[in-house]
């Protein structure tokens, strides 16, 4: 045997010496070792279940079972399989009670003398498979509680705010909590080439007497790469480089039948970005409403909130839903695509004290408006909020600089007594510009107005402009509007007019401006309008057709009442705008009956409240 090779013989004996030593300690000691481990395993599980559960609850009891661990000292490898909780803190009336358990949990580079001697721990890939939680809480019947409101009251609250700030914590934040919780405390220095949890299951229901609220949560994971703890520092330290939580379907149940559900949450941590990401949420508000948001993601680190699409429209048909409304009411669809939020004071956010935001960017919205005015009207009629009430029953303070809209559509639809087929109004191809949205200092006693302009096509026709503008500091609603409009065939009004005020129009308009003022109700202005060839031609309500008696009386309109023609000249009329908008109007109505009003006046037309 050559010298070369008795050297290469012994270069592979030592490694294979070694694990011959190792070998058979671990033989010898295998049964130290598990009996240690699974004495460590079930202390830490008590331990960290103790302290996240409750501390110090003096009828509870915590049992937790494992079914077989495994320790394989040449691979270094720990195996843990049918890990089960229990907490049970209860009576006959009200308990508090928390099943669970893990399917299996193995983790890699586990070596012995780290857990033979506690003086740190450098560990490979830990990874959890198949966790899941049954928390139950129920008490008895609370006078107050706040599960038992019912859902819709004809008695309207209103004290309550009309919006919520949504708490965004910081990413870094929650996954480093969540985390330093998984971790031991007290074990230093600590190193983890990862950590996987995968297929995590929750369920949580809360009952106070026969009302239950319950939250559903399944396949959670969570993923984190190299976690380093030196021995002077603590697990409060910023641990994570590289870290995401995952929630496939979460879902929640409120008695009032408020429902949400998110689908594809990611929350990441990474080197170049803090992200969260949400593929769709639904929430069922009111049983006759659904909310659909569809690619949300927020990035920490650019201030910016970007949204593929959203979409507010009822569960059935516009019949099922003024049905189930019962009195006069409105329906809206809105539909909006690319909202993208920029320059978002995150500590604000995060604090849940204010919404302040450089730039507001809308690249479609869609809205369908649609009024039912044949339905009995309230009992207690509800009140319509105008702008200045809404910014102050808001919770907190709103500060944007500025808010656009690419391209816009509006449709607005009224249904009759008379007629149950709506007449609608279209706008598209709107351009808007939001400015001086703030609600700082609306105390301070100076006028805080917010400035809309907006610019598109009237009627898929005519080009239009407006601006409105509205004081949210005033005590009482006040707007102030201005705008035009280009060459328009009148018989265009005619998915209107019919169905609103039984007239059919025809005639050429070549321009129309308008100006006018609303304070409380009382609206003021003029409509000025270059038209001529106008005939009215009466219907009968119900039918929409002409008989003897409407074309009598559409002879006598056109010929001694209505003004045929409006050119410029000594003959040339502007329509005045003297008008009461009616109790509990909605905003958009607040617009459009004072311009119909002032409309009629110039033309002659008798317009009905």
């Amino acid at each position: 045997m050559t010298k070369r090779r008795r050297l290469i013989l012994w270069l592979l004996g030592i490694p294979v010496g070694l694990m011959l030593v190792l070998a058979i300690v671990g033989w010898a000691y295998r049964d130290t070792l598990e009996q240690t481990l699974s004495e460590r395993v079930r202390s830490y599980l008590t331990e960290q279940i103790t302290e996240a559960i409750q501390q110090g609850a003096p009828r509870s009891t915590i049992r937790i079972g494992i079914s077989d661990l495994r320790y394989h000292v040449l691979l270094q490898r720990l195996t843990i399989d049918d890990i089960a909780l229990e907490y049970l803190d209860s009576t006959m009336e009200r308990g508090h009670t928390i099943r669970g358990g893990i399917s299996s949990v193995s983790c890699t580079g586990v070596a012995p003398w780290s857990v033979l001697f506690g003086t740190g721990m450098s560990v490979g890939t830990l990874r959890v498979e198949g966790a899941w939680v049954d928390e139950k809480t129920w008490e008895p019947e609370a006078p107050f509680s706040d599960l038992d409101k019912p859902a819709r009251s004809l008695h309207q609250d209103t004290t309550a705010p009309v919006a919520a700030l949504p708490q965004v914590p910081n990413v870094d934040s929650l996954l480093n909590r969540i985390v330093v919780d998984l971790l031991p405390r007290g074990v230093t220095p600590l190193k983890i080439s990862g950590i996987e949890i995968v297929g995590v299951r929750l369920s949580q229901r809360i009952s106070v007497g026969s009302v239950t609220r319950s939250l559903q949560v399944r396949d959670a994971g969570l993923t984190v790469r190299a976690i380093h703890v030196d021995a002077h520092q603590t697990l409060g330290s910023h641990v994570l480089r590289d870290a995401q939580l995952t929630v496939e379907h979460a879902e929640r149940v409120d008695p009032q039948g408020f429902t949400g559900a998110l689908n594809g949450l990611r929350v990441a941590v990474t080197e170049q970005d803090s992200l969260l990401e949400l593929d769709s949420v639904v929430y069922l508000g009111d049983t006759l409403t659904t909310e659909r948001l569809y690619g949300l993601r927020f990035s920490f680190r650019e201030h910016c909130l970007s949204i593929d699409s959203l979409d507010v429209r009822p569960n059935g048909t516009d019949a099922d839903f003024f049905r189930a409304l019962r009195y006069r009411g409105d329906r809206a669809i809105i539909h909006a695509t690319g909202v993208v939020l920029q320059d978002i004071d995150l500590a604000a956010l995060t604090a849940g004290s204010a919404l302040r935001v450089g730039h507001v960017a809308v690249r479609e919205v869609q809205a369908d408006l649609l009024s039912n005015l044949a339905a009995p009207k309230p009992p207690i009629p509800p009140h319509q909020l105008m702008p200045f009430e809404v910014f102050r029953k808001i919770p907190f303070a709103v500060d944007v600089d500025s808010v656009t809209i690419r391209n816009g559509s509006l449709t607005f639809g009224e249904i009759h007594p008379q007629n149950r087929t709506p007449g609608h109004l279209y706008w598209d191809g709107i351009s808007v510009k939001v400015a001086g949205l703030s609600t700082r200092d609306l105390e301070g006693g100076s006028p805080r107005w917010i400035t809309i302009s907006a610019t598109g096509r009237f009627m898929r026709s005519a080009p239009m402009h407006a601006t409105f503008r509205t004081n949210i500091a005033a005590d009482r609603y006040e707007l102030e509007a201005a705008g035009g409009m280009g060459r328009l065939d009148l018989s265009r009004l005619n998915t209107f007019m019919p169905f609103t005020d039984n007239i059919r129009l025809s005639g050429t308009a070549q321009k129309a401006t308008f100006a006018f003022t609303v304070n409380g109700r009382s609206a003021r202005g003029t409509v000025d309008a270059l038209y001529h060839d106008l005939d009215a031609e009466l219907l009968e309500a119900r039918s929409k057709k002409t008989n003897i008696l409407t074309s009598i009386a559409s002879w006598a309109a056109n010929w001694l009442i209505l003004k045929n023609d409006n050119e410029s000249g000594p003959d040339h009329r502007i329509g005045r705008i003297s008008y009461t908008t009616p109790k509990n109007a909605a905003i958009m109505q607040t617009i459009w009956f004072p311009l119909r009003s002032g409309l009629g006046d110039l033309a002659g037309i008798p317009i009905k409240d």
